[in-house]
């Protein structure tokens, strides 16, 4: 099993580490649904992570809000993707919506352009997504490695119905994340539902 932890700064990622994460999900401002932390924040967290033989995935998000950006914001998350891979992060999480909740893939390829090679992770965007089954094979058709989801609203519970119809529509093509409101303490039963290896979780004991 792979538990994913979600952490705010190099501090918490060295707990969780410590707890037993085995994949770290870096962020800044977890409060607003997580943001893109400082260069020297990630620097520090991949050292000790990869030291320990723990990935670090991190949070390309330059405002909190909604996933619509604009040019200006486009040209700062491409400029932050390309310097968290230079900087050896295993993987980035981003998500980009146009104003019909569709991806955007006119920002996105845009983005992508000339990236060193780092795993590719759709966040919790997808679940603002109305077509999700034609979201989900241009996300493997552009070599994204991974989804985040919540099946739904993160006001509601982890939405274990829709889960299984988003696995069933990736046809195993690309990984499935269930993130968001999970306690340590129901990971195994999740994880079994859903016939998974992989989880996200905020804390971990």
């Amino acid at each position: 099993m792979i538990r994913e932890v979600r952490v705010s700064d190099y501090r918490s990622a060295v707990r969780a580490i410590k707890r037993g994460a085995a994949r770290i999900e870096l962020n800044a401002a977890l409060s607003v649904g997580g943001l893109t932390p400082s260069w020297a924040n990630i620097r520090q967290t991949i050292a000790f992570a990869h030291a320990q033989s723990v990935p670090v995935i991190v949070t390309v998000r330059p405002r909190s809000g909604s996933f619509i950006y604009s040019a200006a914001e486009v040209q700062i998350i491409q400029q932050d993707t390309h310097m968290i891979a230079q900087l050896g992060a295993d993987g980035i999480a981003l998500g980009l919506l146009t104003s019909h909740h569709q991806i955007n893939t006119t920002q996105l390829q845009q983005i992508l352009t000339d990236l060193p090679p780092i795993n590719l992770i759709f966040n919790r965007a997808f679940d603002q997504i109305n077509n999700q089954p034609l979201a989900i094979q241009w996300l493997i058709a552009n070599n994204f490695q991974r989804i985040v989801t919540h099946g739904g609203s993160l006001n509601k519970p982890l939405n274990i119905k829709h889960l299984q119809e988003v696995i069933q529509w990736s046809h195993r093509q690309i990984e499935i994340l269930p993130s968001g409101g999970i306690s340590p303490g129901k990971v195994a039963d999740i994880l079994k539902v859903l016939n998974l290896t992989q989880i996200q979780v905020s804390n971990i004991v």
